[in-house]
């Protein structure tokens, strides 16, 4: 306002009279020099004082809009805390402002956005929702337990109050992996596959989510059941190695190999009334309807089936009497011969067959009972 009022130059308006007059006629016409000189100077005067206006206006323009911080604060951000051998750690090192005295409004949760044509910006705001985080010393704390596995997405909008009055708006987002906690415990002597059973095995590397991680395996095939765990079908006998890639910064890695022998499964042992011989009562073995195969405390729950079995014993003459069957069911002649042994007398049950879920078919040991 004083720039146009010091250094207005425009012809005035014209008189009563309809006369026009220039902005020289009306300040110096008929005037005499001692009155025009101090004119002059005040003239120069004002040009001067508009000079320095100008230059303290593009100066505050300069500034205009900042913000005040008093603190500044060496930041490290790493790529992760949590480095694996052969991987490189990286972290964007700089300085930080802030304003201790001035605390910012920190909201978490899901924003939207809205162009604001007049201002040619986008304003946002929080929609369903949000948590208002506490602020300490300028920064705002957030903090959250750690209860869903895998990958965990967080963002939202800070806002700080510029010295207008107004509200400087920045949006913002973050992702974290959460995992179960990393406790492998490996007797090495006991890593063993057994061939034609599902063979179950953990598959993990601290710091990496399950679904960055590849497995391969020789001498069978792996299958993902879920992230980390997965089932080995091993082909023969032998040895197998599980071999694990795993995929860091977009990159595909080889994490190592670990070893397994690789074994059939053991015989079952023949059972009758849940015994495998010894001393029995004959009205228990006689109650029974079959031969059954037992795996003891094997650790995997799987089936043999008896496809064909022998009970045999002697007579009251010394002579060698058995009754042979297909399955695992007694024959009425089988139990015949069990229902007239005598007290004292021996029943072997042999020349067992019993077919397992690897599709063997396994020869197994004979049992014998002695009648009390």
């Amino acid at each position: 306002h004083s720039l146009e009022t010091n250094l207005y130059t425009e012809d005035p308006p014209k008189n009563e009279d309809g006369e026009k007059k220039t902005w020289e006629v009306k300040h110096f016409s008929n005037m005499p020099l001692a009155a025009v000189m101090p004119l002059l100077t005040k003239m120069q005067l004002d040009i001067r004082n508009s000079e320095a206006e100008v230059v303290q206006y593009l100066f505050g323009q300069i500034s205009a809009g900042s913000i005040p911080f008093n603190k500044l604060e060496a930041t490290v951000i790493p790529n992760t805390n949590y480095v694996l051998q052969g991987n490189e750690y990286k972290a964007d090192v700089f300085i930080a402002a802030f304003d201790t005295t001035a605390a910012p409004i920190v909201l978490v949760g899901q924003y939207d956005s809205t162009y604001n044509e007049e201002s040619d910006s986008y304003e946002y705001d929080m929609i369903g929702q949000y948590d208002s985080l506490d602020i300490v010393n300028g920064r705002g704390k957030f903090t959250r337990m750690g209860s869903s596995l895998g990958t965990q997405a967080w963002g939202g909008i800070i806002r700080l109050q510029d010295p207008d009055g107004n509200y400087i708006t920045k949006t913002f987002g973050q992702t974290y992996q959460v995992a179960k906690p990393n406790l492998v415990v490996s007797p090495t002597k006991m890593n063993v596959f057994y061939v034609g059973v599902e063979n179950p095995v953990s598959v993990s590397i601290a710091g990496i989510p399950g679904n960055k991680i590849f497995p391969t395996i020789t001498n069978g095939q792996i299958r993902k059941q879920r992230d980390g765990e997965y089932i080995v079908l091993p082909k023969r006998p032998g040895n197998s190695l599980i071999s694990v890639r795993a995929e860091i910064d977009g990159t595909t890695r080889n994490m190592g190999v670990a070893p397994f022998r690789v074994k059939g499964l053991p015989d079952p042992v023949v059972q009758v009334a849940g015994k495998n011989g010894g001393k029995i009562e004959r009205n228990v073995l006689a109650a029974q309807a079959g031969v059954f195969a037992d795996m003891g405390d094997f650790d995997f729950d799987l089936e043999f089936k008896i496809t064909e079995f022998t009970v045999s014993t002697t007579d009251r003459g010394g002579y060698y009497i058995s009754e042979s069957t297909k399955g695992n069911v007694f024959t009425s002649a089988q139990q015949g011969l069990i229902k007239n042994l005598r007290k004292g007398q021996r029943l072997n049950v042999e020349d067992v067959k019993a077919i397992g879920p690897d599709g063997s078919v396994r020869n197994l040991a004979p049992i014998v009972f002695e009648i009390i």
